[in-house]
């Protein structure tokens, strides 16, 4: 499904989540994340070129964090910055992007605690506060102006379901 980024489903692509981890900017270019087959430090982040004729070219392949199990990615509203969560190493990574190349900024820009198993992540639409769906909390993060995170809480879950799944935030 498509929405944008007042949360609507909308015809025309502003981001878009699909069950890969991936996120699609609206300049055309997207990330995908890659467990790696969950070995433990081979998680990547690479980023593609979405042509007009529906093609596709690599602009950074595998690019690596030295993190476990890549699950979702999100990108800030400008495109500058790309958000991984590792479910196995429970932390988050941040990659700057620029003209769609990847680059890891920071292997450890967030932790979200042994055994949270970050999964689901979704960016205010300001792109100033990050959410993440743990295992037993919703973490909160601020967004800085160099896309550092700041942690702001955590919030425990009540009324989910066990391995709940998805995360969309205003």
């Amino acid at each position: 499904f498509t929405y944008s980024y007042t949360n609507t489903p909308t015809g025309g692509v502003n981001q878009r989540w699909d069950g890969t981890g991936s996120a699609l900017t609206a300049a055309d270019y997207f990330s995908a994340g890659s467990p790696a087959g969950f070995t433990p430090g081979a998680s990547t982040l690479s980023s593609y070129h979405l042509n007009g004729d529906a093609s596709v070219n690599v602009v950074s392949p595998a690019v690596p964090s030295g993190q476990s199990a890549a699950c979702w990615v999100v990108t800030t509203r400008d495109g500058r910055y790309a958000y991984v969560s590792n479910t196995a190493s429970g932390n988050l990574s941040t990659y700057g992007v620029g003209n769609g190349a990847a680059v890891l900024t920071t292997a450890i820009a967030a932790t979200t605690g042994a055994g949270s198993g970050p999964t689901d992540m979704a960016l205010d639409r300001n792109s100033r506060f990050l959410y993440v769906l743990n295992n037993t909390t919703i973490g909160a993060f601020r967004v800085g102006a160099d896309g550092a995170l700041i942690r702001v809480e955590d919030q425990p879950l009540s009324g989910v379901p066990a391995f709940a799944t998805g995360l969309v935030a205003r």
